[in-house]
């Protein structure tokens, strides 16, 4: 879309297989980076492009982190902090350190000591709280991020794409979640809760499930899309927005579905046919 890409400022990449490339990046070599992987050396298989990328906007690398907060994000990273990784991550730009430091905890942990999730959630927070690459215009595009998270952490990370979303950031998600894809209907339904002129009810259930304002979600922001395997490649199928409901449940209605029976069909098994335990 031309009217989108004129609008976008700069691009940001945050991949699925972040973990190891957050913790090992340190001990690599700018140069070592370059020349390892560099697309200049034709019989080597470098890098993705993308992943490079990624590695040289981390701390590390880049020239473009400060140890004074962002405060344009301040409340989506103490958001993030807060409900996600239950603590702080600390910049220190004279020893180039990230550390983690758990709520209500006067320790420090180093990055690589600190659980998945707090090193899964790192490159979004630091970008966030530290840098000046996220801003209003940027497009972030974040590939699975459920990856390492507990069902209830990827509801929290879809409501923080929701926040930058309406701050102006736009986010390209690639995920395989039913949790996330639930969390941004039950946002865009919030908008229409809002539309329908039932403001009470909506300023009620804000306050009753600790919503902000800034996570209604219009409709009109949202383009999905699903990626369906087929025997000549790959079809891309724009989802139907359903009103008042949200995002087609197309991509995960069928497993679901098929488990839930299977599961129904065990049961059965287990009980026997007058109901009872066979053993």
């Amino acid at each position: 879309n031309l009217a989108i890409k004129s609008k976008i400022n700069n691009t940001l990449f945050i991949p699925a297989s972040k973990s190891g490339l957050v913790l090992v990046n340190k001990y690599l070599g700018k140069e070592a980076i370059s020349s390892t992987f560099s697309e200049d050396d034709r019989e080597s298989e470098p890098l993705p492009k993308p992943i490079i990328e990624f590695i040289n906007s981390l701390p590390t690398y880049s020239n473009k982190y400060n140890e004074e907060i962002n405060k344009n994000f301040l409340d989506v990273v103490e958001f993030l902090q807060n409900n996600l990784i239950n603590g702080r991550l600390i910049y220190n730009k004279t020893l180039n350190k990230v550390s983690y430091r758990p709520s209500n905890k006067n320790i420090s942990i180093p990055l690589q000591y600190s659980s998945s999730l707090v090193v899964e959630s790192s490159p979004l927070i630091l970008y966030l709280a530290y840098s000046n690459y996220v801003k209003k215009g940027t497009l972030l595009i974040i590939e699975e991020p459920e990856a390492h998270l507990h069902p209830d952490a990827q509801r929290i990370f879809a409501r923080v794409i929701v926040k930058l979303i309406n701050k102006g950031v736009y986010v390209l998600l690639i995920t395989h979640s039913p949790y996330i894809l639930q969390q941004i209907n039950n946002n865009i339904k919030l908008y229409y809760l809002e539309k329908m002129g039932k403001k009470e009810k909506l300023k009620t259930f804000l306050k009753e499930h600790n919503y902000g304002e800034d996570e209604i979600l219009n409709p009109e922001k949202v383009a999905p899309y699903l990626f369906v395997d087929e025997r000549d490649g790959v079809k891309i199928k724009e989802l139907e927005i359903i009103e008042d409901e949200g995002i087609s449940y197309e991509a995960f209605y069928h497993i679901l579905s098929e488990l839930h029976n299977e599961t129904e069909e065990l049961r059965d098994l287990i009980e026997g046919d007058n109901g009872n335990f066979e053993e």
